[in-house]
């Protein structure tokens, strides 16, 4: 089976009972500019039918400890923090690491245990899926026999924490909520956006081990021309 197939399969393993799941985090510049930076803190939450019994509401539900069992397996040193509802969903969410890899390398990763946040000097922001990560989600979808069929989402939360502007180059993504395809923006010094990758990004990271979101225009051109 090729790798795009089987995390396309694998990442339903999240949703358990639920059909939706979302990876977010905020990415500081300054992270991805200073090399001594090994990862960034992240959050995974994942749909669950109710957080709470519904016999004995002082338990939790048997979706949430499943999903309390499940993630620590797929994400090594995952840890839950809460369960709560939002628009009338209810959402079990757990703390991880996301790794910042800065070798240009598809083929190796910063860790096996997460996504990980890929930078380099031309391609400032992307994000990798190791196929070891993905093996444990596909372990975990069949031991499970969870439901194909779910939404799933990774947003970051850009932060410009750097006393200059930032220019950038957006592949493909929705920043603000705006549908942007290489589109340039400037990230003024202390601002911020919210930027949602597409399935396009997601599933060329999952296929090709590796996709960047934000690159430098210039200097790709510059480099190579």
């Amino acid at each position: 089976m090729k790798v795009f197939q089987l995390a396309a399969i694998a990442f339903t393993g999240l949703a358990l009972a639920g059909c939706k799941t979302e990876l977010n985090a905020d990415i500081p510049l300054s992270a991805l500019l200073d090399s001594e930076v090994a990862s960034v803190p992240g959050t995974v939450r994942l749909e669950v039918l109710n957080c709470n019994d519904y016999e004995d509401s002082r338990q939790p539900s048997d979706s949430l400890v499943k999903a309390q069992e499940i993630l620590p397996t797929i994400f090594p040193g995952a840890e839950f923090t809460e369960c709560y509802s939002q628009n009338m969903n209810s959402w079990a969410e757990f703390n991880i690491d996301l790794p910042i890899d800065r070798d240009d390398n598809s083929e190796a990763f910063a860790s096996d245990d997460s996504f990980n946040i890929t930078t380099t000097e031309n391609l400032p922001l992307g994000v990798a899926a190791p196929p070891a990560l993905l093996n444990r989600m596909e372990k975990a979808r069949e031991s499970e026999m969870m439901m194909p069929d779910f939404e799933y989402g990774i947003s970051f939360n850009v932060i410009n924490d750097t006393d200059d502007v930032f220019p950038v180059t957006v592949l493909s993504a929705w920043a603000d909520d705006i549908p942007l395809t290489l589109q340039g923006l400037n990230i003024p010094a202390g601002e911020q956006f919210t930027l949602r990758l597409s399935d396009v990004v997601i599933d060329r990271a999952i296929y090709n081990g590796e996709a960047s979101v934000l690159i430098d225009l210039e200097k790709l051109i510059d480099q190579r021309g």
